[in-house]
This record gives C-alpha cells, structure tokens and sequence, in this order.
C-alpha cells in the first residue's frame, strides 16, 4: 500500500508541480550558470542500495580546494559562503527536495523515511561510529525525502540524535504515522523552517559548544 502510494503520489505531484520545477530551474540557472540538477551518490549503508540523489543546486561551483574533512555527518562547515540567494531559500522551504519524487517514481526512495546518506558520510559513520552503523544497517525502510529524524532531530546533536529518531520511526511505522509525518512537513516547507546541514559557524565554534553542553 506504500509502495502503491509513493507511485500515485509522486506522478500526480510531477505533473502538477512541473510550472514549479520549470520556474526553479530557471532561476538556479540563472543564477548560478550550472546545471539546475545536482546528483550525489547516497544511500543508508553499503548494505542498502546505492543510487543517484537527485536535489536542486543551491550553491555556486564550489573550489576544488576546499577542505571538507572536519565535516561531521549531520553537520557541514564553511560552505554556506557558497549559498546563492534563491538557494538559501530552497534549502531553508526544501524546496530543493523536490526532484527526489523522481527517486520515489523509480523505487529508490519514499515520501517518508530515514535520512539517505552521502557515501563519504556513511564511510564517516562506518569508520567512527561501528555500533550505530551496524544498527542503521538493519533498517528495511526505503529513505525518504521527509522523516522522522529530518522533522524533528536536532543536527546539532549528531548522528546519534539521526539513528534514535530513525530507529523510531522503523519500530513505530504506520499509515498514520505516516499521515503524521506528512501533514508536519507542509508548514514546515511553507514557512521554510527546514534546518539546513549548512551551517554559517565554523567548527571550533560548534566544538567549544559541544564541550559546553556536556560540562
């Protein structure tokens, strides 16, 4: 029945949303002179599927040389420079979400469900966090494009906050919360409280909080 929803849905929202993907294509070009579509390599683990992620691109050309390693899983330093102005609004409304219902429409993903991960992330969280890997290893749920953990998980308290949530929602799921799940989205695209992975404070600012909270 899910799988029969995720199909329906995702066509009819395709077609009536087109006017809308036309309208931010056009502006992220625009605007940035690249290719609208960016296509990351995600998944939940290696165990899980590895497929083609489909998002709007929010930011300009990001340099070769800049340095991504002291990024934690949920969180993502020094980029926010490389923002654009309409794409800190498609992130902030996730707006920029809105090509993942062709990742629906093929299966990959669903409306609802865990947090699909970069695969330099899920190395991150195999290398650093074994137990919590092997943990979202044994999820079955397809990712989704909104969940329980992208709803109402804090960032800031990292994977562990991530795998809870998710865990949560694998143990819990049905229709309705589901519907639940659904109907907290829409304000939260509509007044565009989406917290964005991108975040303007440097690390050592995040880590002297870090070390704040836990004193």
């Amino acid at each position: 029945m899910k799988r029969f929803f995720d199909i329906l849905f995702s066509l009819i929202l395709i077609l009536a949303l087109s006017p809308l993907f036309l309208l931010i294509t056009l502006v992220v070009w625009l605007e940035t002179g690249l290719s609208p579509l960016y296509i990351q390599k995600r998944s939940l683990t290696y165990k899980h599927r590895v497929f083609n992620f489909y998002k709007f691109r929010t930011m300009h050309l990001v340099p070769p040389d800049v340095n991504a390693k002291d990024d934690t899983i949920t969180l993502k330093f020094g980029l926010d420079v490389y923002v654009t102005r309409f794409g800190k609004y498609l992130r902030r409304s996730g707006l920029d979400e809105l090509p993942q219902l062709i990742n629906v429409l093929k299966g990959e993903m669903s409306f609802v469900g865990p947090r699909p991960l970069q695969v330099s992330d899920i190395e991150l969280l195999k290398s650093d966090y074994p137990d919590l890997y092997n943990k979202r290893s044994e999820i079955k749920s397809r990712p989704g494009i909104t969940g329980y953990w992208q709803l109402f998980g804090d960032r800031l308290a990292g994977v562990k906050n991530m795998l809870e949530l998710e865990l949560y929602y694998e143990r819990h799921k049905s229709l309705t919360l589901i519907f639940f799940i659904l109907v907290e989205t829409v304000p939260v695209m509509v007044f565009a409280r989406h917290f964005d992975a991108i975040v303007s404070f440097r690390k050592e600012e995040y880590l002297r909080w870090e070390n704040e909270k836990v004193g």
